[in-house]
C-alpha cells in the first residue's frame, strides 16, 4: 500500500488526481516496476494507492509513513528471523503471488446484465461509477427503489463527493467510505447535483 503522497513523487499519479495514471487499472491499484527492501527486490509488485486513516494516525506517533510492505512482496522469499543479530533474512523461494487485490476487485466489478447494488457493511441502494475525468467524487448512475439512498434523495447523475466525511474520488474510496458507517446510523452524504453541493441524510440498513 502506497500513500497518494509518495505515488505521487513516484509519478503514479497524475496531477490533482487520487486515481492511478495508468489507464485499464482498477481504482487505486497499480503495479510498482520494482520494490526493493534491504537490497532484496521484487519485480512487478501489485500494490493499492490509499491514505489509510489508521495509518495516518500511527504518523503522528512515528512520523512519515509512506506505506505498507506486505504479501504480494514477502511471499516471494522464504523469510528467516535472527533475532541475535536483529535482522530479518530474505530467501527467494520461487513463488510468484497472484494479483489477489484484481481477483477481489475483478468479482466485485465484475458486470451481471443488471445493476448491483452497494452494501458493504449495510445496505445503501444505489450504484455508482468513476467518470475518471479528474474531478472530485465518483457519480451516481442508479438508485434503487425502496432504500435508503431513495429515501435520502439520491438521484442518478449526482455527484457523490464524500460520505460522513470521507472522501469518495473512486469506486473504491466511495466502497471504504461506506464500509466504515455502521447500519442503522445517519450519515451525511455531500453530492454535487446543478453545479450546487447538497447535502443528504442517509441511514444504510443492516447488511446480509
Amino acid at each position: 500500500m502506497l500513500s497518494s503522497r509518495v505515488a505521487k513523487e513516484c509519478g503514479l499519479l497524475e496531477a490533482g488526481r487520487k486515481a492511478p495514471a495508468a489507464a485499464g487499472a482498477w481504482p487505486g491499484q497499480v503495479t510498482l516496476k520494482t520494490v526493493e527492501a534491504g537490497g532484496v527486490t521484487a519485480d512487478a509488485v501489485p500494490a493499492m494507492i490509499f491514505d489509510h486513516p489508521t495509518v495516518k494516525a500511527i504518523e503522528r506517533i512515528t512520523g512519515r509513513i509512506d506505506g505498507i510492505i506486505g504479501f504480494p512482496y514477502f511471499a516471494r522469499f522464504r523469510m528467516e528471523v535472527d533475532y541475535g543479530a536483529a535482522r530479518i533474512n530474505l530467501t527467494p523461494n520461487g513463488h510468484q503471488p497472484k494479483d489477489a487485490m484484481a481477483s477481489v476487485m475483478q468479482g466485485f466489478f465484475e458486470r451481471s446484465g443488471k445493476p448491483r447494488a452497494l452494501a458493504p457493511a449495510g445496505q445503501w441502494g444505489l450504484n455508482v461509477e468513476d467518470p475518471a475525468d479528474g474531478h472530485a467524487g465518483v457519480v451516481v448512475r442508479h438508485v434503487f427503489p425502496d432504500t435508503p439512498a431513495a429515501a435520502a434523495g439520491f438521484q442518478p447523475g449526482d455527484r457523490l463527493i464524500s460520505i460522513d466525511g470521507r472522501w469518495s474520488d473512486s469506486v473504491l474510496d466511495c466502497v471504504r467510505a461506506a464500509a466504515a458507517v455502521a447500519p442503522n446510523s445517519a450519515v451525511a452524504a455531500v453530492v454535487l447535483r446543478g453545479g450546487q453541493e447538497r447535502t443528504l441524510s442517509v441511514t444504510p440498513r443492516a447488511g446480509f
